[in-house]
């Protein structure tokens, strides 16, 4: 573990170079991409493992994938590598062509910065194919969310492709994505929006909503389970005003009891810190760091914090300090300046 992390905190200050630098295929795969997956333990060294340009005929044309990785003698994974520059979706659709035409159930496609892993299979539509992905570049230094990275690349390892960890780690993420898929899906249908209408005329007699302001509704009801808040783009009158805020408390803006204690015991005991994000607006991770004392590991967690309870977005990376950077919700300010006021 302790290695991965280790390659992992070397390459990630190599990216930005390799960007400006728009290191072509040859060099990404040298630099960045063998590297990191011959620590994750495939051994680049011998072909019987790991064979280079293995050949696929598409179309009548050879088609090589840039790896084909096997556990004794057997295919399991394909790698499709592009230059450090390149769009991750160009790899993911030229190895998941290569995939299915080898019948290869696993695909990892990286320009060396993202790496995508995915489970080809032509049953599973092309939206629901993604286990999970990575961006280097934005993965914090702190060894919590290295260690988080490294876990997750650990599923391609050879040890755990071989007993199903990789597998049965997939099965669940798929299934999320199904489900939300699914619940997406519903939401945008005619008759959902129907309904909203219908219930929405309910309670605004004389008023019937237009389309643009159904979609919206409909837009912020789907981002609610993610506590997002989403602007309207126009401005509406007192009804819609009163019927947003409504779903707005319903759906997102505003968690339970419980959670409701956690979010001020936290402001409460980094009141100094607040104050200083509610002045700036904007601060990365380091910052934090410099106005509350926090245990090795815990700047991770409260980013976490931030980012699930709504109250805060990642924007960014601090390039000079390394480390994440992030804006306060404007929106809960007043709350937060509120409940300092009484401390």
């Amino acid at each position: 573990m302790e290695i991965i992390s280790d390659k992992i905190r070397e390459i990630i200050p190599k990216i930005e170079d390799y960007k400006k630098k728009n290191v072509l295929e040859p060099g990404t795969k040298r630099g960045l991409i063998e590297p990191l997956f011959d620590k994750i333990g495939w051994d680049f060294s011998d072909i019987e493992t790991v064979e280079p340009e293995f050949p696929v005929v598409l179309v009548g044309e050879n088609k090589p994938v840039d790896y084909a990785l096997k556990i004794d003698k057997k295919l399991n994974l394909f790698v499709e590598a592009k230059r450090i520059n390149a769009e991750i979706k160009t790899a993911i659709n030229d190895g998941t062509k290569k995939a299915l035409e080898k019948n290869v159930s696993w695909l990892i496609a990286t320009n060396g910065d993202t790496i995508a892993v995915l489970k080809i299979d032509e049953k599973i539509p092309k939206t629901e194919r993604t286990v999970f992905t990575i961006v280097l570049s934005e993965v914090e230094m702190d060894e919590q969310a290295l260690i988080k990275t490294a876990n997750l690349l650990l599923l391609s390892s050879p040890e755990n492709v071989e007993v199903g960890n990789l597998e049965s780690f997939a099965d669940k993420e798929l299934k999320k994505t199904r489900i939300t898929n699914a619940i997406k899906s519903a939401l945008e249908s005619n008759d959902f929006k129907k309904l909203v209408q219908s219930k929405y005329m309910e309670r605004h007699p004389g008023h019937k909503p237009d389309q643009n302001f159904l979609n919206q509704l409909i837009e912020m009801i789907n981002l609610g389970t993610e506590k997002q808040t989403v602007p309207l783009t126009h401005k509406p009158n007192v009804a819609d005003s009163e019927y947003i805020r409504k779903i707005q408390e319903r759906f997102f803006k505003y968690p339970n009891k419980d959670d409701i204690k956690q979010i001020k015991k936290n402001i409460i005991e980094k009141k100094d810190l607040w104050l200083a994000f509610i002045d700036k607006k904007r601060m990365s991770t380091k910052e934090f760091q410099e106005h509350y004392p926090f245990k090795p590991k815990a700047t991770g967690g409260f980013a976490y914090f931030l980012t699930k309870r709504g109250l805060a977005k990642k924007v960014g990376q601090d390039k000079i300090r390394k480390g994440a950077i992030f804006e306060i919700n404007e929106e809960i300010i007043a709350e937060i300046t509120a409940i300092l006021g009484f401390t």
